[in-house]
């Protein structure tokens, strides 16, 4: 694509290649999205500082600058009963064969994500460690924010957790031991 770009210009040698001939070309090739823009320019980048590296130019002709990727979509913030329809309907998810417990599983995450305001990652690394029940602190690790590293533990919330999931201590769900799952203590992990 450069290449033919370069040819119809009539240019012959790396010397000719200027910011200005580079940033016509990037013109020349519209994208309806940022992202595919921005990799023309990545790539096209990453060639002429291999030339520099390699000391087949001195320094490198790219200076597009690439675009804003646009708005991101704004986060969904639910009420607390749109929340709740969430975690009840999550409740309902039937078990499939690699996703036992499924449903207590989603409603758990969701409760957490929700009820917490723990990031998704911070709800992925929860062991059962985590859960201090002598001082009713759930502790959070790796969290973005080290100032909200633990939390309250309800001891009403461990006790439903523990009637409605059927666990034991060691992990979050009674599951074989290969079984991957978000809320475990390491078993198969």
């Amino acid at each position: 694509m450069l290449d033919g770009y370069l040819n119809a210009q009539s240019v012959k040698t790396l010397a000719e290649i200027t910011p200005a001939l580079l940033d016509a070309f990037f013109l020349s090739r519209p994208r309806s999205r940022p992202r595919s823009f921005n990799h023309l320019i990545g790539v096209v980048g990453r060639l002429f500082e291999w030339m520099v590296e390699h000391d087949v130019i001195d320094r490198s002709p790219v200076t597009m600058k690439p675009r804003r990727r646009g708005n991101p979509r704004p986060p969904c913030i639910l009420d607390l009963r749109t929340a709740q329809q969430l975690i009840d309907r999550a409740a309902e998810l039937a078990d499939r064969n690699n996703a036992l417990l499924r449903g207590p599983a989603y409603a758990t995450i969701f409760s957490l994500l929700f009820g917490l305001g723990l990031r998704v990652g911070e709800v992925a690394r929860l062991r059962w460690r985590d859960v201090d029940r002598n001082r009713d602190v759930l502790t959070i690790r790796e969290t973005k924010f080290p100032s909200r590293g633990s939390f309250p533990w309800d001891r009403n919330w461990h006790s439903a957790f523990m009637r409605s999931w059927r666990c034991d201590h060691s992990t979050w769900f009674r599951l074989p031991p290969t079984h991957r799952c978000f809320l475990s203590c390491g078993v198969g992990l």
